[in-house]
């Protein structure tokens, strides 16, 4: 997407790790659960950067929660938390990528229930994705584990696994060297749809709660 472009895909990339960072910063020193700190950062996300520009590059992030699941509730989910979106335009092409999230705080993964759980949910986001992860909410933000290592980690904690900055799944996602098309957000141009319209789509399509949608022309 942005792979010609590397210094505004990297400035890209760190200021949307930060945001993310900050949120679960701020928010894991109270009471908020994983969900909750979810939504802070989708709207930290959408606070700091909609709108900014980085070198000529516009950016818009949209977030939508989707709070009911409605006639189709009693659907197995695919394991995710989180749905995150990227789209591109350069040179009046536009593409996109998307991947999805499994959340957890990283101090509440203690037993062999949990890490059974964790990787029932990795596995079923496997099953729709390659690019699935599993994003620890720690002290100093957020730590990022391919779906893939949870599955293959032996007697490790997910904790002990080799662990990335938000920051690195961005910037590898707008270079194309991570992420998956065919979770690209949906094309809104030409229809009657407005793009939180149809993000709310395509969480319900996907069974997820919570979508950030990352759009940069």
């Amino acid at each position: 997407m942005l792979e010609n472009d590397p210094i505004a895909r990297d400035l890209i990339a760190k200021a949307l790790g930060k945001a993310t960072d900050q949120a679960v910063r701020e928010h894991l020193a109270g009471i908020s659960q994983e969900a909750q700190i979810t939504s802070r950062i989708g709207q930290s996300l959408e606070d700091t950067l909609n709108g900014e520009t980085v070198l000529g590059h516009r950016i818009q992030v949209l977030t939508q929660d989707i709070p009911d699941r409605g006639p189709r509730s009693l659907e197995k989910a695919i394991g995710a938390d989180l749905y995150v979106g990227i789209s591109a335009t350069s040179g009046g092409i536009r593409r996109s990528k998307g991947f999805l999230v499994q959340a957890k705080i990283g101090r509440k993964l203690k037993s062999i229930s949990d890490y059974d759980a964790l990787e029932e949910d990795c596995s079923d986001m496997l099953q729709r994705s390659d690019a699935s992860y599993l994003w620890l909410y720690e002290r100093n933000g957020v730590r990022v584990v391919k779906a893939e290592e949870v599955l293959k980690r032996g007697s490790k904690s997910p904790k002990e696994l080799q662990r990335r900055r938000a920051s690195t799944v961005f910037s590898r996602t707008l270079e194309c060297s991570e992420g998956d098309f065919d979770l690209g957000l949906p094309p809104v141009r030409g229809t009657r749809k407005k793009p939180r319209t149809a993000l709310g789509e395509m969480l319900e399509d996907l069974r997820v709660r919570k979508g950030v949608s990352v759009s940069i022309t």
